[in-house]
């Protein structure tokens, strides 16, 4: 067996391989589990009678005739269905073993040795919405400082950045509220001095777009109920003085930053719809433009693939993947995941051996009885058929309810703010959620971040407090 580069694959290798194929299959198996206890149910309620008429009037169709007849019984369709799963299945454990994807070799990585981490070695025991009552923790989130902006303004968002202060390279907090930015410097004992504000007039501030890795640099994105500009912030080397620059204005529908200095962003009408890459240097200049390939469809969110660097993942809004090679700006594919996903937002994508697994938030999704209403699903993707797998839904404890509004996903770890002004977060690899912060004597949760510079949570209400909380 080899993988994409010619090499053969290790045993160790084969041997996660094997995993996880066996992890997708019990999720198929969860499937038709349910589907079963679906049928028993059905049957329950027909009388003794009416299935004695069914099986007598099969056994007389089929002496009369011998040719295979399109009618089966409920435990017929089962079967088939089961065996239509394990074909497919059967299939794609074949190409996945193989390591024929040309998807990740046209990628051409340049080696990111991050091998990224992936949700797909979870070892669940029994159903989940069993589980998740007995395994919500409240005491995983501990509240270690709070921020309060003095203005009147509503927040919006908040954020971590590295910046340069007094000299020093630290990892500060980053706060919007209608009209202003504002650069908080950590001091002893978990407390916070602003140290920076950056002021808007004519446009509010609607979100905070690190560049993850960058110092003293950050966008943020302005308009009313869409985005109509993105400014870069900064202050410069020379004099500290405080600066921003118009990096894109027009009908802008999503933007994300990324590594290496750069933000992606698309915008314009279906009819002459552009993907933008930019790069910025380090004294805020914008230093390279390159066009990506356009899906013709308008795109809903970005997401950067985990453990392929020079790769990009975008949500449309007829409920399509689209990905891109970063180097070369091709559109590599563009794959259907089905109209369960409409209008969903990707979060985080990650590659490994092959495979594109990507979280996805669900703001139209269906509540049901047995999984309640769910708010980030996991689908894993082959991208050289274009298949998917439903693999989990993320849903609520019994006894909660509540919508997508905001969300962050880091790592193993994703938060939502709920309609219900409640804050959840779920451990991707467990499938259950983790922690809840109901709304406190301040109000509703309105928007909610993954620290990038270490494992904290921010949460924030409209009020301008934004509350840091260590996740244990």
């Amino acid at each position: 067996m080899e993988d994409l580069t010619g090499k053969v694959l290790s045993c160790e290798e084969k041997e996660k391989l094997k995993e996880k194929l066996a992890f997708l299959k019990r999720e198929y198996s969860k499937t038709l589990a349910r589907l079963q206890r679906a049928q028993r149910a059905e049957k329950a309620k027909n009388s003794s009678k009416i299935e004695q008429k069914c099986v007598s009037k099969q056994e007389t169709s089929k002496q009369a005739n011998p040719e295979p007849e399109d009618k089966f019984s409920p435990d017929d369709k089962l079967e088939t269905y089961t065996l239509q799963i394990d074909a497919c299945l059967d299939a794609e454990i074949k190409e996945k073993t193989a390591a024929t994807l040309d998807f990740e070799s046209e990628l051409l990585s340049t080696g990111d040795d991050s091998s990224g981490v992936c949700p797909e070695h979870t070892k669940i025991r029994g159903d989940p919405a069993e589980i998740w009552h007995d395994s919500l923790e409240l005491g995983n989130l501990q509240l270690i400082s709070k921020l309060k902006n003095p203005s009147n303004s509503c927040s919006v968002d908040v954020s971590t950045v590295w910046w340069e202060v007094t000299g020093c390279k630290e990892s500060c907090i980053i706060t919007a509220c209608e009209f202003t930015v504002s650069l908080w410097k950590s001091l002893d004992n978990w407390q916070w001095r602003k140290v920076h504000t950056w002021h808007f007039t004519e446009i509010p501030v609607l979100q905070i777009i690190p560049l993850w890795d960058a110092c003293n640099l950050v966008c943020v994105a302005l308009g009313h109920l869409e985005i109509r500009e993105i400014r870069l912030l900064f202050s410069s080397d020379e004099d500290e003085c405080l600066k921003q620059s118009l990096v894109k204005s027009g009908n802008i529908k999503a933007v994300l930053g990324l590594r290496h200095k750069r933000l992606v962003c698309s915008n314009g009408t279906l009819h002459d719809h552009q993907v933008d890459l930019m790069t910025f240097s380090g004294s805020g200049r914008s230093k390279e433009k390159q066009t990506l390939m356009s899906p013709e469809e308008t795109i809903l969110a970005f997401a950067e693939v985990q453990g392929m660097q020079d790769a990009l993942l975008g949500t449309t809004l007829m409920s399509n993947i689209v990905i891109w090679n970063l180097k070369t700006g091709q559109l590599l594919k563009k794959m259907q995941i089905g109209n369960a996903y409409q209008a969903s937002i990707c979060h985080k994508a990650y590659s490994d051996m092959g495979l594109l697994f990507v979280v996805l938030s669900h703001p139209h999704g269906e509540e049901s009885e047995s999984l309640g209403s769910p708010i980030f699903r996991l689908i894993v993707i082959n991208p050289k058929t274009a298949l998917s797998v439903d693999v989990r839904p993320y849903s609520l404890p019994q006894g909660h309810t509540g919508r997508f509004l905001d969300g962050d996903v880091k790592d193993n770890l994703a938060a939502a703010v709920l309609t219900s002004g409640t804050i959840a977060v779920w451990d991707l690899f467990l499938g259950h959620c983790r922690a809840l912060l109901l709304p406190n004597s301040d109000g509703n949760w309105s928007f909610v971040k993954w620290s990038g510079t270490d494992s904290c949570l921010l949460a924030g209400q409209k009020n301008g407090s934004v509350f840091v909380y260590s996740y244990m």
